[in-house]
């Protein structure tokens, strides 16, 4: 019987968030003639092991509860004999299943593969069990694989040790990657998914770093692998090293008792074919520690040091500054101090958490991707055809402006928030002329800041020109006429001394958020549609994409006017007959923001589009997701608001009680110092600062960690009253 289980699970964002086929499968006819023979003898030899070892705990008892291979034989008895128990009481509950049609319940049929699903998980267990108890029945054959469980057993409690030191440091870069490039990589999307990616990082897969480009990108990796990847193995070597060294020592004595034990078998055996061999040893006697305590040598005791009265008044300086070294240390926290820092800890990251909201934002990033990468649109080709194409298709400049004229309505005005609305006959959950993008992500519009009539914009696309330069065949005016490139030679033979291609081009890539020498800031430009301004060209500070500046275009929330203003956009311009795709034209940038109501986000959504001098097209999308604390409705919210602001003023109290800690133990150690040091040598301020956080690596790492508190929660305030100021 197999039962088949088909998942859709859709998230908040409106996409399909995971899609899965499970099945469960019973074999109902699981009799066998011989097969079970096999089960009675393993049942034997098993009660027979369970005995030897009850025999064993009596016998040693309580030094054999010491042994490590007495809890593994006892898990290995127990797993074995609860397979025997669970088998035989799945059996006959798939009678019931061939002698009756009780399967058609669901429960029941659930219930059966549980049992087995458990079956599965003992007998595994029991089968990994029995594996490890035969490295115990090699232990007592072979030294070398004694050598190797004690080894393992003397360097597994470093290890752990070392593990958990390491594993703080590997959370702190896992909590980095989550909150740096979650929104704008797959790989880091959620705690889950982010502490694989780190880990397959930590295994030297580079490939978790592909697709994606961030400016702590680089700084990340290199450090991260260089602690992992070089640092921590190489510790992990010197500690199982020092192990294998170690225990090699200690059985030093074995190994060589196994040495001469083989050497007096094989003269005993060459004795036997009548060979002869000098019975007697070669080199010298050991010493023994008589004649060793003759030579000055002796075993025991204490070591004592030299006598500090001898010494010369400044070697006895060094000497007992050396000694009362480690007095000069910070004193150890305590418990309740480092009770109370982890508590601090753990508010933090449920500050971020919580505030912050990855994963929602990531669904959201997701949802707004696939629906710009899916969506297909007819675009010309050459030689008079077309075909459907994607974004991911997008490799030429043409294709961006065939992709800005049809794909851009399709995904802005193909949404699915219409046919949702019509046929909601209960409530209207989005209101009429909502263009939303799966559904619960509806793009927001707003009053133009060119146009006079009251229109609704849904869309803002800036553009950047380079500057237009006349092109001799030559980048510098010193090149000389003979030396330049020229554009061929004529029907005549006669070398045709004109330009080579045009008189524009561009020479540095003209990226869309910054201002760059290359582009033309003095260009003036203006489209009209239907007697309104539709482009113009703003200056940096004015309101353009970073308001770097640039030509900047405000389209229409309606469909059929906006799909006019983009032919109108890719037709020509006003009196200056100048259209708005042009060979000079080196970046766009498309801006949408949409609100999703189950998450209340606010989304900001960005594509550019960018070339090279080379003609290569570089295009992106982000998505930036911002969590409203939505305080219009403060009173209902209220438990919301605590649950995301309580852990920020508990970790900010303890960030200012830590910070008054740091200060007083810094002011007992110049007082300390004040008082220790002479008064002709003074003891300034600074110098106490100095060689406070000089003396312990850690100081500097809590106050840097508290100044960055003490400013991100600046941030945050800033933040609350920014939102606090949006408009409804």
């Amino acid at each position: 019987l197999t039962k088949v289980k088909v998942f859709f699970q859709f998230s908040a964002a409106g996409a399909l968030f995971a899609h899965r086929v499970e099945t469960q499968t019973l074999q109902l006819d699981i009799s066998h003639s011989w097969i079970q023979y096999f089960e009675y003898t393993y049942l034997v030899f098993t009660c027979f092991y369970f005995f030897d070892l009850v025999y064993r705990i009596g016998k040693g008892f309580p030094t054999y509860l010491q042994n490590f291979w007495c809890y593994v034989n006892a898990c290995s008895i127990i797993a074995s004999i609860g397979c025997f128990g669970i088998w035989y009481f799945y059996m006959p509950t798939l009678d019931t299943f061939r002698q009756t049609r009780l399967f058609q319940d669901y429960t029941n049929f659930d219930n059966r593969s549980a049992t087995f699903g458990f079956y599965i998980v003992t007998s595994s267990f029991a089968v990994f069990t029995i594996y490890l108890r035969m490295l115990q029945f090699l232990g007592h054959t072979r030294s070398r694989v004694v050598l190797l469980l004690r080894t393992i057993t003397f360097s597994a409690g470093n290890i752990i040790i070392y593990i958990l030191y390491i594993g703080v440091i590997f959370i702190g870069f896992s909590t980095f990657a989550l909150t740096n490039f979650s929104n704008v990589s797959a790989n880091f999307t959620n705690p889950w998914v982010t502490f694989v990616s780190t880990f397959s990082l930590f295994m030297g897969d580079l490939s978790v770093m592909d697709g994606f480009n961030t400016p702590l990108k680089v700084p990340f990796m290199w450090l991260f692998m260089f602690f992992f990847f070089f640092l921590s193995v190489q510790m992990f070597n010197a500690i199982i090293n020092y192990a294998y060294n170690r225990v090699s020592e200690d059985m030093k004595s074995v190994f060589q008792r196994e040495q001469l034990e083989k050497q007096l078998k094989k003269k005993t055996k060459a004795g036997r074919d009548g060979r002869m061999f000098w019975p007697f040893p070669f080199g010298r006697k050991p010493k023994g520690q008589e004649e060793l305590a003759e030579d000055g040598v002796t075993f025991g005791g204490a070591v004592k040091g030299p006598d500090l009265t001898t010494l010369d008044p400044g070697v006895r300086q060094k000497v007992e500054e050396y000694r009362e070294r480690d007095t000069k240390k910070s004193a150890k926290d305590g418990l309740c101090t480092a009770c109370v820092y982890f508590l601090m800890v753990g508010c933090y990251i449920g500050f971020l958490y919580v505030n912050m909201l990855v994963e929602e934002k990531n669904q959201l990033r997701l949802a707004v991707e696939a629906v710009v990468r899916n969506t297909e649109v007819e675009m010309p080709l050459p030689f008079g055809k077309t075909a459907a194409q994607s974004w991911d298709d997008i490799s030429t400049w043409s294709q961006v402006a065939s992709w800005m004229r049809v794909g851009l309505p399709a995904i802005i005005f193909n949404s699915t928030a219409q046919a949702f609305m019509e046929t909601s006959t209960t409530q209207q959950l989005i209101s009429s002329g909502m263009n939303c993008l799966r559904s619960w992500n509806c793009l927001i519009t707003g009053a133009s800041q060119n146009q006079t009539d009251g229109s609704q914009n849904i869309a803002r696309i800036t553009q950047k020109r380079s500057k237009r330069m006349q092109n001799r065949g030559s980048r510098s005016s010193a090149t000389p006429e003979d030396e330049r490139f020229v554009g061929g030679f004529d029907d005549s033979g006669e070398e045709i001394q004109g330009i080579l291609v045009n008189e524009s081009g561009f020479f540095q890539i003209i990226h869309p958020d910054v201002a760059n020498a290359a582009e033309d800031a003095d260009l003036d430009f203006q489209l009209l549609h239907q007697n309104q301004l539709l482009c113009q060209t703003v200056g940096a500070g004015a309101g353009s994409y970073r308001q770097s500046g640039g030509i900047v275009c405000e389209l229409s929330s309606d469909a059929a006017t906006f799909r006019e203003q983009m032919d109108a956009l890719l037709g020509n311009g006003n009196e200056t007959n100048r259209s708005f795709f042009v060979k000079e034209s080196a970046s766009f940038v498309i801006e949408l923001v949409a609100h999703n109501p189950n998450r209340d986000m606010l989304s900001y959504i960005v594509m550019t589009f960018y070339q090279t001098p080379a003609g290569k097209v570089h295009k992106d999308i982000r998505v930036f997701s911002l969590a409203l604390f939505g305080w219009d409705v403060g009173v209902d919210k209220l438990g919301y608001f605590i649950g995301r602001l309580v852990p920020g003023a508990i970790y900010m109290t303890l960030v200012v009680a830590f910070t008054i800690m740091l200060y007083q133990e810094m002011q007992t150690e110049h007082t300390r110092r004040s008082v220790a040091e002479s008064a002709e040598k003074g003891n300034s301020l600074f110098t106490t600062i100095f060689t406070f956080f000089a003396s312990d690596v850690f100081r500097p790492v809590d106050a840097i960690s508290y100044l960055m508190s003490f400013w991100s929660f600046v941030l945050f305030i800033l933040w609350l009253v920014k939102e606090g100021d949006l408009q409804q």
